[in-house]
């Protein structure tokens, strides 16, 4: 169980369609909430937030994109950047599947997502760091 002290919010309305919550879980692990829609226009600004995550000594990170609404090339690549550079540093990142259709369906497309460690609610996310699953970048196991 979480020590609800160390627990820490910083809300953020990147863009009138994208809503992003930034949430210290535990000491070493950010949570990213995100809501809306993640494109072009979005994922630019919301680069420039994760770019402090990429910095700091974060060593698990969880992208949740379970209230996405939208999903485009733009989206995806940036979360694949963002996967790819913390585990360059041997750092953890597992990401929550999409609800809406229209996400899942861009993420399916695409492929270029294949490999990245998805699980179908956060509360799984720890799981999946004890696992190693959200390390190694095996298709997630834990995903429905």
């Amino acid at each position: 169980m979480k020590d609800a002290l160390h627990t820490q919010k910083h809300v953020a309305p990147l863009h009138f369609r994208l809503h992003a919550e930034f949430q210290q879980r535990a000491i070493g692990t950010v949570a990213v909430f995100l809501d809306g829609e993640l494109d072009f226009y979005t994922a630019r600004v919301l680069s420039e937030k994760l770019d402090w995550i990429r910095a700091a000594r974060i060593k698990r990170l969880i992208i949740d994109l379970s209230e996405v609404t939208y999903l485009d090339y733009t989206g995806i690549s940036l979360i694949v950047y963002t996967y790819r550079s913390m585990v360059a540093r041997r750092r953890s990142v597992v990401c929550v599947q999409p609800r809406s259709f229209s996400a899942k369906g861009a993420l399916e497309k695409t492929k270029i997502a294949y490999g990245l460690p998805f699980v179908s609610f956060v509360e799984q996310a720890d799981e999946a760091f004890e696992s190693g699953l959200a390390s190694t970048g095996e298709p997630a196991l834990l995903a429905e």
